[in-house]
């Protein structure tokens, strides 16, 4: 994903899969910044929502969470 986001950094697929990496291995800001890319490129990705969504609870951020489920 790293290659594709190098080469074309508006793939939101491979943002959101970036998300999801750094998510996973407890990079908040990477996370954060990788899925606020992927709904920059694609506003109707509803991965990326729901992952977004599932981060935001995972940091302790609800309200946002619900926002995120609620675009999904």
């Amino acid at each position: 994903a790293q290659r594709v986001i190098a080469a074309n950094p508006r793939d939101a697929r491979a943002q959101n899969l970036v998300g999801a990496a750094c998510a996973k291995l407890g990079r908040v800001e990477c996370a954060r910044s990788a899925f606020t890319a992927s709904l920059a490129a694609n506003p109707r990705n509803l991965s990326t929502y729901i992952n977004f969504g599932v981060f935001s609870l995972d940091t302790g951020d609800p309200q946002s969470a619900v926002r995120y489920f609620s675009e999904a």
